[in-house]
């Protein structure tokens, strides 16, 4: 009985020191039996961590989505294999395969183009919002097309036009809350047959002082850019 009691004694006193104040183990063999017994309980997406000594999980911050290969950060339903709901912060080179913004992009530092966007590279859906100090190398390509007739430019679409109809004709814009920032620019092409190209605001909108301008000689150049409330014309 005496030994039994010992022995008892000796069991007790090696559980003690083996579990720690955290409920946790201390010996890692005893801790991965521990994280074994937890993940069998844990919520399907978990990912096991340790947190202050302790085993932990929180799918409200940390979730894999297993039949989709997903991570996702304070994310439970992952559209992408990583998900950030959050605001991501890097430090470091960023080199990106394909880029797709779906959104509006801002760059408040300095950006340089010369390797990060290859050549036939585009930005649309959403393009960029705010851009401060952006350094080209290479050629800007910009949208060029004729109009023959009446027409309507494209904030999306358009830059330069060649105005070359056999008759006068006119444009009319897109109002300039719309296209806030966006320039225009006009030449007409061939006035042999003396036409009249209007260009038209919306509405009642502006182009300077009045609602339209236009262009009577060959190869007279306008150009116009909204401010978001009217349209202002310029030299080019």
């Amino acid at each position: 009985m005496k030994k039994q009691i010992l022995a008892l004694l000796a069991l007790t006193s090696l559980a003690a020191s083996a579990y720690n104040s955290n409920n946790s183990y201390n010996d890692p063999n005893l801790r991965a039996i521990e994280i074994g017994k937890y993940a069998l309980g844990a919520t399907d997406g978990s990912i096991i961590f340790a947190d202050n000594g302790a085993v932990a999980q929180s799918n409200l911050k940390l979730f894999w989505d297993q039949a989709n290969s997903r991570l996702g950060l304070t994310d439970t339903s992952p559209d992408a294999t990583l998900d950030v709901n959050g605001t991501l912060l890097i430090s470091g080179a960023v080199t990106a395969q394909s880029t797709v913004a779906t959104g509006a992009l801002t760059v408040t530092g300095a950006a340089s183009t010369t390797t990060t966007l290859a050549a036939g590279t585009t930005l649309s859906s959403g393009g960029i919002a705010t851009l401060n100090g952006l350094t080209l190398t290479g050629s800007v390509i910009k949208p060029i097309r004729t109009v023959t007739t009446t027409d309507t430019a494209s904030c999306a679409n358009d830059w330069h036009m060649n105005m070359n109809g056999s008759t006068g004709f006119t444009q009319t814009l897109p109002t300039a809350a719309s296209c806030s920032g966006v320039t225009f620019v006009y030449n007409l092409i061939n006035n042999g047959s003396a036409q009249t190209v209007t260009i038209d605001a919306a509405g009642s909108e502006l182009i300077d002082s009045a609602t339209t301008s236009t262009l009577t000689l060959t190869n007279q150049t306008l150009g116009i850019q909204s401010d978001g409330v009217k349209w202002f014309s310029f030299s080019h």
